[in-house]
């Protein structure tokens, strides 16, 4: 993922909750803009670092975990830029009294554009 080559470029990449499992992200990133057309669209979605279970039990699969600051700078240090995020419940199916009052989100979507 961070030097595979295509050979061709896209209008829309989507990298769905596969960030966070990449050794090296700023390569990752890198790479895809390399697959990018100039018009493009990325689409990344990542958990939310700030969500209980990210810091109360993380996934050892994970290498890093971002909110929208650290996604904000990698992708601006890759040449990307930020057109839209939200934070989503993503596929947890309960949430707790404390986590509804906060309104913390599980789950970050981001739609990023070559700068």
């Amino acid at each position: 993922m961070e030097t595979y080559s295509f050979n061709r470029e896209f209008d829309v990449i989507v990298a769905g909750d596969v960030i966070e499992h990449v050794e090296n992200q700023g390569l990752f990133l890198s790479n895809i803009k390399k697959h990018l057309k100039k018009d493009g669209k990325l689409i990344i979605t990542t958990p939310n670092a700030k969500w209980t279970t990210v810091f109360l039990k993380p996934n050892p699969t994970h290498t890093l975990w971002h909110d929208i600051y650290t996604l904000r700078r990698i992708l601006s240090l890759t040449g990307f830029s930020i057109d839209y995020y939200r934070y989503y419940f993503g596929n947890k199916k309960q949430y707790n009294f404390l986590q509804k009052i906060l309104t913390l989100r599980q789950s970050i979507i981001v739609i990023a554009s070559i700068k």
